[in-house]
Protein backbone atom coordinates (compact mmCIF):
# COMPACT_ATOMS: atom_id res chain seq x y z
CA UNK A 1 0.00 0.00 0.00
CA UNK A 2 2.85 2.62 -0.22
CA UNK A 3 2.77 5.32 -2.63
CA UNK A 4 -0.73 5.57 -3.18
CA UNK A 5 -3.06 8.32 -2.41
CA UNK A 6 -4.92 7.10 0.89
CA UNK A 7 -5.85 10.18 3.11
CA UNK A 8 -8.12 7.71 5.93
CA UNK A 9 -7.78 4.43 6.72
CA UNK A 10 -11.18 3.56 8.49
CA UNK A 11 -11.29 2.10 12.14
CA UNK A 12 -11.00 -2.01 12.16
CA UNK A 13 -9.95 -1.95 8.45
CA UNK A 14 -7.36 -4.70 8.56
CA UNK A 15 -9.06 -6.72 11.18
CA UNK A 16 -8.97 -9.93 10.03
CA UNK A 17 -5.49 -9.92 8.63
CA UNK A 18 -4.48 -11.90 12.10
CA UNK A 19 -1.14 -13.21 10.20
CA UNK A 20 -0.43 -10.00 9.20
CA UNK A 21 3.45 -9.14 9.85
CA UNK A 22 4.52 -6.01 7.45
CA UNK A 23 2.44 -2.99 6.74
CA UNK A 24 3.83 -0.50 4.18
CA UNK A 25 1.78 2.27 4.34
CA UNK A 26 4.10 5.13 3.67
CA UNK A 27 4.07 7.89 1.11
CA UNK A 28 0.34 8.08 1.37
CA UNK A 29 -1.79 11.11 2.29
CA UNK A 30 -2.66 10.11 6.03
CA UNK A 31 -3.52 13.25 8.61
CA UNK A 32 -4.35 10.88 11.60
CA UNK A 33 -4.18 7.36 13.08
CA UNK A 34 -6.90 6.64 14.92
CA UNK A 35 -7.12 4.30 18.23
CA UNK A 36 -8.37 1.31 16.19
CA UNK A 37 -6.87 1.91 12.77
CA UNK A 38 -5.00 -0.63 13.81
CA UNK A 39 -7.01 -3.46 15.34
CA UNK A 40 -6.83 -6.96 14.91
CA UNK A 41 -2.82 -6.79 13.79
CA UNK A 42 -1.89 -8.94 16.40
CA UNK A 43 0.97 -10.10 14.90
CA UNK A 44 2.34 -7.33 13.17
CA UNK A 45 5.92 -6.72 13.53
CA UNK A 46 6.82 -4.23 11.20
CA UNK A 47 4.97 -1.08 10.23
CA UNK A 48 5.84 1.63 8.39
CA UNK A 49 4.16 4.96 8.26
CA UNK A 50 7.21 7.77 6.69
CA UNK A 51 6.46 10.29 4.54
CA UNK A 52 2.68 11.16 5.64
CA UNK A 53 1.39 14.06 6.67
CA UNK A 54 0.42 13.00 9.82
CA UNK A 55 -0.69 15.38 12.43
CA UNK A 56 -1.93 13.30 14.97
CA UNK A 57 -1.59 10.10 16.46
CA UNK A 58 -4.59 9.46 19.07
CA UNK A 59 -3.87 8.03 22.52
CA UNK A 60 -3.86 4.21 22.13
CA UNK A 61 -3.12 4.19 18.37
CA UNK A 62 -0.73 1.35 18.83
CA UNK A 63 -1.94 -0.47 21.67
CA UNK A 64 -3.50 -3.74 19.68
CA UNK A 65 0.35 -4.24 18.48
CA UNK A 66 1.78 -6.53 20.55
CA UNK A 67 4.14 -8.14 18.55
CA UNK A 68 5.35 -4.82 16.81
CA UNK A 69 9.30 -4.40 16.43
CA UNK A 70 12.04 -2.35 14.16
CA UNK A 71 11.32 -2.70 10.52
CA UNK A 72 14.09 -4.56 8.49
CA UNK A 73 15.82 -0.77 7.69
CA UNK A 74 15.67 0.34 10.80
CA UNK A 75 16.34 0.34 14.53
CA UNK A 76 13.25 1.12 16.00
CA UNK A 77 9.94 2.98 15.47
CA UNK A 78 10.76 5.84 13.10
CA UNK A 79 7.71 8.10 12.79
CA UNK A 80 10.48 11.05 10.86
CA UNK A 81 9.13 12.82 8.23
CA UNK A 82 6.13 13.36 9.59
CA UNK A 83 3.56 16.68 10.50
CA UNK A 84 2.94 15.46 14.07
CA UNK A 85 2.77 18.95 16.10
CA UNK A 86 2.20 17.04 19.31
CA UNK A 87 2.30 14.31 20.83
CA UNK A 88 -0.99 13.11 22.94
CA UNK A 89 -0.30 11.61 26.45
CA UNK A 90 -0.91 7.62 26.00
CA UNK A 91 -0.33 7.75 22.38
CA UNK A 92 2.57 5.11 22.29
CA UNK A 93 1.06 2.70 24.90
CA UNK A 94 0.82 -0.61 23.90
CA UNK A 95 4.53 -0.83 22.26
CA UNK A 96 6.07 -1.17 25.64
CA UNK A 97 7.55 -4.47 24.07
CA UNK A 98 8.50 -2.92 20.86
CA UNK A 99 10.68 -0.40 23.27
CA UNK A 100 12.45 -3.05 24.92
CA UNK A 101 13.28 -4.57 21.87
CA UNK A 102 15.13 -1.44 20.11
CA UNK A 103 14.83 1.21 22.61
CA UNK A 104 14.76 3.75 19.31
CA UNK A 105 12.35 6.04 18.54
CA UNK A 106 12.53 8.73 15.64
CA UNK A 107 10.79 12.27 15.65
CA UNK A 108 12.82 13.53 13.24
CA UNK A 109 11.84 16.18 10.56
CA UNK A 110 8.15 16.48 12.37
CA UNK A 111 6.76 20.17 13.39
CA UNK A 112 6.11 19.16 17.53
CA UNK A 113 5.49 22.20 19.40
CA UNK A 114 3.87 20.13 22.42
CA UNK A 115 4.73 16.89 24.46
CA UNK A 116 1.80 16.19 27.00
CA UNK A 117 3.03 14.63 30.09
CA UNK A 118 2.99 10.87 30.40
CA UNK A 119 4.55 10.95 26.92
CA UNK A 120 7.47 8.53 27.85
CA UNK A 121 6.53 7.21 31.18
CA UNK A 122 8.03 3.66 31.61
CA UNK A 123 9.54 3.48 27.84
CA UNK A 124 12.86 1.93 28.31
CA UNK A 125 14.60 3.72 25.46
CA UNK A 126 18.37 4.43 24.75
CA UNK A 127 17.55 6.76 21.70
CA UNK A 128 15.19 9.38 21.62
CA UNK A 129 15.69 11.84 18.01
Amino acid sequence: LRSNKIEKIEVETFMGLNSLEYLDISNNRIKIVNKNTFYGLNSLRYINLIKNPIELIEQFSFSELKSLRSSPDSKGLDLNRLRLSNIEENSLVGVNNFYEANQYINFDNNQIRILKKNTFFHKKMNYLN
